[in-house]
């Protein structure tokens, strides 16, 4: 079947997407989401957009679904220590946050695909935490969440090929929080006992819990107006007051503004809970 006889591939993505877990793209993300599937097309040699898409909608092939959400909603260890996202939680939100609070800091990662963003901020409050002068900090207890089984059963394995590692921690990160398991590298356990993952879908159901900070990056993207407003309106029900919201770069806060306050720093911008 041609791209041209099976209509438009980029609406079918939309349509299966919508249907089977409520991940409703807006039009504007055709370039990104074709850009990201075009691996998958690759890597399963289905030689066309369209043809991921006919085996999509032939639901039978369960591994196809997974590889396609992961591929649209995986973050990997990117920019790690250089990223705007990680001096501003290094720099800003940690000290912020250990000298207001009396008790664990409680972070959420809402969209962890495999687990990687979770892990990082682990390792990255490990990092804050040695170079602090006494040494003494609220612990931190990190939730990862995600709509897809399958990442979030690699996400709770805590293991990952050494060059998705040292591509974004770097060789010597690699050997200081990960340990060989195999032919990957698996998180030593100080990393990943401050970390626990489970299943939720960020446009069905409530917010279970409250968080110091939230993590919602590179999600909004995808999504129309309505729906952006609805993601957000659940996430500030999910922040204590003056808790921290750290969307991607190119993301804003659409209907929720007057509920944040904006903090510029050196590295980037992030959202404060009035």
């Amino acid at each position: 079947m041609t791209e041209e006889s099976s209509g438009k591939p980029f609406q079918r993505v939309r349509d299966f997407l919508r249907d089977a877990c409520g991940i409703a793209l807006s039009a504007d993300t055709r370039a990104l989401v074709e850009g990201r599937l075009l691996g998958v097309v690759a890597a399963r040699e289905l030689g066309s957009l369209a043809a991921l898409v006919d085996r999509l909608e032939m639901d039978a092939d369960a591994g196809l679904r997974e590889a396609v959400i992961e591929a649209l909603t995986s973050t990997g260890f990117s920019g790690f220590g250089t990223g705007a996202h990680w001096l501003v939680l290094e720099e800003l939100m940690l000290p912020e946050l250990a000298e207001r609070l009396r008790r664990p800091i409680q972070v959420w990662s809402s969209a962890c695909g495999g687990g990687e963003d979770a892990y990082a901020i682990s390792i990255c409050y490990e990092e804050w935490r040695r170079a602090q002068p006494d040494g003494t900090c609220p612990e931190l207890e990190i939730l990862g969440t995600d709509l897809s089984p399958r990442l979030l059963e690699n996400a709770r394995s805590g293991a990952y090929e050494r060059s998705a590692i040292e591509g974004g921690l770097g060789g010597a990160r690699l050997r200081r929080y990960f340990e060989p398991a195999g032919e990957r590298w698996r998180v030593r356990p100080e990393v990943g006992a401050r970390v626990r993952f489970g299943e939720f879908n960020l446009l069905r159901g409530p917010v279970a819990g409250q968080f110091d900070a939230i993590f919602c990056r590179d999600v909004l993207i995808y999504f129309s107006g309505e729906l952006k407003r609805d993601i957000l309106r659940r996430l500030t029900q999910a922040l204590y007051p003056r808790g921290y919201l750290l969307l991607g770069e190119s993301e804003s806060l659409p209907g929720a503004a007057e509920h944040f306050e904006p903090l510029r720093h050196r590295a980037g911008l992030v959202y404060r809970l009035k």
